[in-house]
């Protein structure tokens, strides 16, 4: 379940359908579409109440791999930095690139926030 709608507003960014007649206060009147209307996607749920456990993200990158994925697109992460070989994102990032899955991450929501993306 996705208790804070994030998964499911980025899962509509990608791959959203086509809705007309959107704007904002009247301005930008048209259609509004995910990136990739047509795309299929496999969801796999990484995070419980606002906490995201390493080997609960670690499985999710496994089982994506294991299910032949294309792209992983991962949208979580920290206000500090991991040092790599402690940070569950990279290493599961890693291997699945190893596996052949490339890996689209978000850069976060604090834009140039403390000089760090």
């Amino acid at each position: 379940m996705d208790t804070v709608g994030h998964g499911s507003h980025t899962a509509s960014t990608l791959a959203g359908r086509v809705v007309e007649g959107v704007g904002l206060a009247g301005l930008a009147v048209g259609s509004a579409r995910g990136a990739v209307p047509g795309a299929r996607l496999a969801v796999y749920k990484a995070c419980w109440d606002d906490w995201c456990r390493s080997e609960d993200m670690l499985a999710a990158f496994d089982d994506a791999a294991a299910d032949g994925v294309d792209l992983i697109s991962f949208s979580i992460g920290s206000t500090l930095p991991f040092p790599y070989f402690q940070d569950a994102a990279a290493i599961g990032a890693f291997h699945a690139m190893r596996r052949g899955v490339r890996t689209s991450a978000a850069a976060g929501n604090s834009a140039l926030d403390g000089g760090r993306v």
